[in-house]
C-alpha cells in the first residue's frame, strides 16, 4: 500500500464521521483513524536492524526511502504469546516529526463510522493504551493510543518545549489571566499539555478527556455571574469519544464567538485546514510540533486583547488570524 495521506485527496466524511482502519494484534481487534497513517508495508524481519540493548518492544530500525523508522512490535507491547509472522504488516505513522512503525497481524478493513459511536474506555479495559471503543458489525474495536504506546516504549521521545526564560512581561500577564479548557482523549498528551502549561506561566487550565465534557463545563462556568469563572480560551483534539473536536468547536463558536479555539491534531493537512475554517476555529497546531503551541496561543491572546480594547472603545472589528 502506498502513502495513505497522498491517496486520501479529500476528506469524504462529514464533521460527524471518519474512516477507521481495523487491524488485529493477536485476538485484540484494534483501530486507528486512517488519516493518521503514513504508510502500510509488509513485515519483513530481515529488513529490520536490531538495536543493541533496547527495550524488548522495539524490534529495531528500518530505512525506507532514506527515512529512519523505529519499529515497535505491538505483540511485545501487549505481552502476547503469539508473535509476528510472514503475514504480518507494519503500520507507519508520525509523531513529533519522527516516524514509527507498529507491527500488527491482519489488516482487516476500513470502516466509515460516526464519532458518536465512540465510547470512552471503562475500568474493565485490560490496558491503558486504548482511548475509546467502537462497536462495528457486532464486534468491539479498541482505538489504540499510539502516542502513549510510543511514550511507554521510549519515555521522553515526544519532546516538550522548554520554558522560555526571556518571555516578555505582557505575554506573561496575558497567560496568567487566561482561563483555558483543553480536551484530548490521549492520556500522554494530557500529561504533556499539563507540563507545558505548568512551566510556562499558565495558572488556570482545566484538561478533560472528551468534547462533550468540555462543552458541558464551558456552558456551566460561562453561565456564572462572576466573569472570573468564565473560560476564555479553548484547545481541543479532533478524534475523541462522545463529541469530536470539530463539532465541539462549532458549538463553542455558536455560543461564545469571542472565545479563541485552537485545534490540536496528529496531522495538520490542507484538508484539515479546510475543515478547521468551516467550523470557525482560529488556529491549528500539529501534535508533532508542540513547540509551536505556545507561539499560536500567544498570537491569539494578543489578538483577543486588541479586540477587547476595540470593543471597549466602540470600534469592534473581529479579525481571525490566517492559517
Amino acid at each position: 500500500m502506498g502513502h495513505i495521506r497522498e491517496e486520501v485527496k479529500v476528506i469524504e466524511s462529514g464533521a460527524n464521521d471518519f474512516k477507521l482502519l481495523e487491524f488485529s494484534v493477536g485476538e485484540i481487534r484494534q483501530g486507528i483513524n486512517i488519516l493518521k497513517i503514513y504508510k502500510i508495508i509488509k513485515y519483513c524481519p530481515a529488513d529490520i536492524r536490531p538495536i543493541f540493548n533496547s527495550e524488548s518492544s522495539i524490534a529495531g530500525i528500518l530505512n525506507i526511502e532514506n527515512t529512519i523508522i523505529s519499529i515497535i512490535d505491538l505483540h511485545e507491547v501487549f505481552q502476547l504469546k503469539n508473535k509476528a509472522n510472514n503475514s504480518s504488516s507494519i503500520i507507519i505513522t508520525e509523531f513529533n516529526q519522527e516516524f514509527f512503525g507498529f507491527v500488527v497481524d491482519d489488516i482487516v478493513a476500513v470502516h466509515k463510522i460516526s464519532w458518536k459511536n465512540l465510547r470512552p474506555i471503562n475500568d474493565s479495559c485490560p490496558s491503558d493504551l486504548f482511548v475509546s471503543v467502537a462497536t462495528i458489525n457486532g464486534k468491539e474495536i479498541l482505538l489504540t493510543d499510539f502516542e502513549t504506546v510510543v511514550e511507554k516504549v521510549s519515555p521522553g521521545i515526544l519532546r516538550l518545549p522548554r520554558e522560555d526564560l526571556s518571555i516578555e512581561t505582557d505575554t506573561t500577564s496575558r497567560r496568567k489571566c487566561t482561563k483555558i479548557i483543553c480536551a484530548d482523549d490521549s492520556k500522554v498528551i494530557r500529561l504533556k499539555l499539563k507540563y507545558i502549561f505548568d512551566h510556562n506561566h499558565f495558572d488556570n487550565v482545566t484538561i478533560v478527556a472528551d468534547g462533550q465534557d468540555a462543552l458541558d463545563l464551558v456552558i456551566k462556568q460561562n453561565s456564572s455571574d462572576n466573569p472570573t469563572d468564565h473560560f476564555t480560551f479553548m484547545i481541543t483534539d479532533i478524534e475523541m469519544p462522545k463529541m469530536n473536536g470539530l463539532t465541539l468547536c462549532r458549538e463553542i463558536k455558536n455560543r461564545y464567538p469571542h472565545i479563541p479555539v485552537l485545534i490540536l491534531s496528529s496531522l495538520v493537512s490542507e484538508q484539515l485546514l479546510i475543515r478547521v475554517k468551516e467550523v470557525n476555529a482560529d488556529a491549528a497546531v500539529s501534535k508533532n510540533n508542540l513547540h509551536q503551541l505556545l507561539d499560536e496561543i500567544d498570537k491569539l491572546l494578543l489578538l483577543q486583547e486588541k479586540q477587547k480594547k476595540l470593543s471597549q472603545s466602540g470600534h469592534l472589528k473581529f479579525d481571525r488570524p490566517t492559517m
